[in-house]
């Protein structure tokens, strides 16, 4: 099923003209009478770069560390970063708007600020791990703007 970018204006789709005329021209390939379904999907902005770097660094390494120094493993093998992160997706993960479970690839900024706070609930409640907030001023300690 091919998709169409629009923005909406006065409660109306508005199509970019390539946009439109894809669409259009997709349409016409349909023989007479087809039954379509046309699905609408709000774009969200998608997770920001600090949030994945958030997450990886604050989240995953904490736990990481936790389970080396507590000397967790797997059949003699330590736990690896991509083990954490399945543990998160099944414990704390996010879901859709259709109920489909995501991955923090295919999160949004508001999904993946969820999935940080639950991991970091998670984790202090499972592990008595304490994973702080993300500095919000960043940039102000390394001297950028």
């Amino acid at each position: 099923m091919p998709t169409y970018a629009a923005i909406v204006r006065d409660g109306k789709l508005c199509f970019p003209e390539t946009q439109s005329g894809l669409r259009t021209q997709w349409l016409t390939t349909l023989k007479a009478d087809a039954r379509v379904e046309e699905k609408l999907t709000r774009v969200r902005r998608s997770k920001s770069h600090q949030q994945v770097k958030c997450h990886w660094g604050l989240v995953v390494g904490m736990i990481k560390q936790k389970f080396d120094d507590d000397g967790f493993d797997v059949m003699g093998v330590p736990i690896s970063r991509d083990q954490i992160q399945k543990v998160l997706y099944a414990k704390c993960g996010a879901v859709g708007d259709d109920g489909e479970h995501l991955t923090l690839s295919k999160m949004s900024t508001v999904q993946a600020s969820m999935f940080f706070e639950h991991c970091t609930r998670w984790a202090s409640a499972q592990l008595g791990l304490y994973i702080p907030e993300p500095d919000v001023n960043w940039r102000d300690h390394n001297g950028t703007h």
